[in-house]
């Protein structure tokens, strides 16, 4: 099995090896029918092809949002920042394990904080996603099972017992109905994707080659959605970017990472890591495509490359000329001060991380925007790419 989180994710220790090389990766959806006989876009992307860049030229436009909470309310390290309607949800899974929403102007609106072991209270923040028809609070612990709680009140609605294998991804699809990824169990028993009920009863499994490293590192930061669709950036020996809506599945790009495929079907079914590490660091390869994001013009992603030594690396690609450009490091004011533009997540097709004491980009930001800053304070970071400078 492969463990995707440095310092925060599933804690077993027969994978410790793995947590010094990756970040957040998360949750995927998959659906109902694929479209037959269009072909998807082939992405080709050189991660030798790459760049280093200042922050005023790679970043094209910027907010910054002041996140006004109140005394009381409390979180550690947020893992995944997600909008759903005119909701942002910023989720800390394992330190305070907990749910904090706010509007669109950053203005708090409640905590889910059920974090326990009575009745009505999870015992740990495994996966999280939000139903806008039932209006609820959909919370995963892999001890519990799964946990509905009303919106408005925070009363739990509904729980579900989950005895069969563990979900390694949750997320809501459409009336009634949900997706979820299954864990493995063994090389016999693969696990795999679904679609289930809202009692979580399989419905359908679907068609998507379930390799064990695939599943996995389906984490947050593999899914973002635009508008009505949602875009599940698919990691493999063919990694490929699938949209996906109530009753539709395509493939909409492939990813080309020329040499530095890892074209191996072999190395994704692995149930042992070292492998895997060897053929992603060792021989250089890339993988792990994350916050996925387009416009007219241009692509781009976040990928992990052994080049860079398991850092994030930015890829930008112009659609028209097939150019591409991965950005490897972005300076400050000069060449020693490194700027991490990683995000934690995508709010209306930009690029957010949150922005606090610690955070590398706080005392740059608020010195171009001239204005005071409170450490004691966390703020939304919502950043467009500067296309055209990212690719020359």
């Amino acid at each position: 099995m492969y463990l995707i989180d440095l310092k925060a994710y599933y804690h077993f220790p027969k994978f410790k090896k793995m947590l010094k090389y990756f970040h957040l990766l998360m949750p995927a959806i998959l659906l109902f029918s694929c479209a037959e006989g269009k072909r998807s876009e082939i992405i080709s992307i050189d991660p030798t092809n790459d760049k280093q860049i200042l922050f005023s030229e790679i970043v094209a436009d910027y907010q910054v949002v002041n996140l006004d909470k109140p005394e009381e309310i409390e979180w550690g390290k947020i893992d995944i920042v997600r909008n759903f309607d005119d909701y942002i949800f910023l989720v800390d899974r394992f330190q305070t394990k907990t749910v904090t929403v706010f509007d669109m102007k950053g203005n708090f609106i409640k905590q889910l904080k059920r974090a326990g072991d009575a009745p009505g209270e999870y015992a740990d923040l495994s996966l999280f996603t939000y139903d806008p028809v039932k209006n609820a609070l959909v919370v995963y612990s892999r001890m519990q099972g799964v946990k509905m709680y009303d919106f408005e009140t925070l009363e739990v609605q509904k729980e579900i017992p989950i005895s069969e294998r563990y979900f390694m991804g949750m997320e809501w699809l459409s009336n009634n109905k949900y997706f979820v990824i299954k864990e493995y169990n063994s090389p016999e028993d693969e696990g795999g994707f679904y679609v289930v009920d809202e009692n979580f009863n399989e419905v359908k499994e679907l068609d998507i080659p379930n390799y064990n490293a695939s599943i996995e590192i389906s984490y947050p930061a593999t899914l973002s959605r635009t508008g009505n669709s949602i875009l599940y950036n698919y990691s493999s020996d063919q990694s490929k970017i699938y949209e996906l809506s109530a009753d539709n599945l395509e493939v909409k790009h492939q990813l080309n990472f020329g040499s530095n495929n890892i074209d191996s079907k072999d190395i994704w079914k692995a149930i042992e890591s070292e492998e895997f590490e060897r053929e992603v660091f060792l021989n250089k390869k890339a993988t792990f495509i994350q916050f996925f994001k387009e416009n007219d013009k241009y692509n781009s992603f976040w990928f992990i490359n052994g080049v860079n030594g398991g850092r994030n690396n930015l890829a930008v690609y112009d659609k028209k000329t097939g150019e591409s450009k991965v950005i490897r490091k972005v300076y400050d004011r000069d060449v020693d001060v490194f700027a991490d533009l990683h995000p934690n997540g995508i709010l209306n097709n930009q690029y957010v991380s949150i922005l606090n004491s610690e955070s590398d980009l706080m005392e740059k930001i608020f010195e171009t925007k001239e204005e005071e800053i409170d450490l004691g304070d966390d703020y939304l970071f919502v950043y467009d790419l500067n296309w055209e400078n990212a690719i020359k």
